[in-house]
């Protein structure tokens, strides 16, 4: 399993974030389902078939999968939720997801016929032959996809589409099996999440977009915090890189990781000596009225880094004070950095 796997499966096992990323999808951000409504299931579907003595077995394994007492108008309902992580794009989910789900149909219908054996009940032949009665009814399953990646799911998004052209009257006649699926890209409705699950994919949508998360900074504020694990998850879809050195427990304060995050950017690609004597240099022959051109080729440095510098100069001239021009300089690499760590 890569690392984008584990930490999404990590993240997305907490009954916090299993539960919001149901309201979001299920219930338009409403508060059905919490995580104390969830019950652990093994990820395993599985089916045995032929000789039992053989133990023949055909299995697969979910990501996750949690049973659900989902109460609403008065009414309780039990259902089985499982969520499938994907780091990258899958051009049969429709198949995957559905051979998930009907495994676990075959499975629950396998238990059902073992019980009434083993409880030695009467049944008519068709009931035998299925070991299903008329009164017997299975668990719904729901199977919701979480694409974390912000690439453009141009996946199948039905077994439909994955068909072959097949003629009108034949095709109304074949069954179809829809994916749930959370992608980044296509949510502009982030409030809905209850909890910090909004966030992340919030920042990893806007990240990968090029959109500065400064906004975000200052629409949460300075206490804004997130989890190591959501952090570690923002790093591992992203190139945000966000710093973790300085926390100790498991919440991190956003606007500090961006903040080392910056630090260390300059530290990595700026020499903050080296831009003074160009400073030093540039000053002193823009007293001898030297123009741009000239100057960054007698200093052997791009027309683009003289021109700026003397820009920012010409606030400070005749005297040019080298240390305030530094300076200057200095916020906008600083700013430049920070837009393109997050963007």
């Amino acid at each position: 399993m890569s690392g984008k796997d584990l930490s999404s499966k990590r993240y997305m096992e907490m009954p916090e974030h299993f539960a919001d990323a149901f309201n979001y999808y299920l219930y338009k951000g409403r508060q059905v389902i919490s995580g104390s409504d969830l019950e652990e299931k093994d990820p395993e579907e599985f089916i045995s078939f032929g000789d039992p003595k053989k133990n023949s077995i055909y299995q697969k394994y979910r990501d996750i999968l949690r049973g659900c007492i989902i109460r609403q108008d008065k009414k309780t309902t039990y259902v089985l939720l499982g969520v499938e992580n994907q780091s990258d794009l899958h051009y049969a989910i429709p198949v995957k997801n559905l051979l998930y789900d009907s495994l676990n149909y075959a499975e629950q219908v396998r238990r059902t016929g073992e019980k009434h054996r083993k409880d030695k009940d009467r049944l008519t032949s068709g009931e035998f032959l299925s070991g299903f009665t008329k009164e017997d009814r299975i668990i719904p399953v729901i199977t919701l996809v979480i694409y974390w990646d912000d690439d453009e799911w141009d996946a199948p998004r039905r077994l439909s589409d994955m068909y072959a052209e097949t003629d009108t009257e034949v095709s109304r006649y074949l069954m179809d099996y829809e994916v749930n699926l959370i992608t980044p890209r296509e949510i502009t409705d982030f409030d809905r999440f209850s909890t910090e699950l909004g966030d992340v994919l919030e920042v990893i949508k806007k990240n990968n977009a090029g959109i500065p998360i400064t906004e975000m900074l200052l629409e949460k504020g300075e206490d804004w915090t997130m989890s190591r694990l959501g952090v570690e998850v923002i790093n591992d879809f992203t190139k945000a890189n966000l710093s973790l050195e300085e926390e100790k427990g498991d919440e991190v304060k956003m606007g500090r990781a961006f903040e080392l995050l910056v630090e260390q950017g300059i530290e990595q690609g700026i020499d903050k000596g080296v831009d003074k004597h160009a400073i030093e240099l540039i000053c002193k022959k823009l007293k001898k009225g030297k123009d741009v051109a000239t100057i960054a080729d007698e200093i052997e440095e791009s027309e683009e880094y003289v021109s700026n510098i003397c820009k920012i100069a010409e606030e400070y001239a005749p005297e040019y004070d080298v240390d305030k021009i530094l300076e200057k300089l200095w916020e906008q690499k600083k700013a430049g950095i920070m837009k393109t760590a997050i963007a």
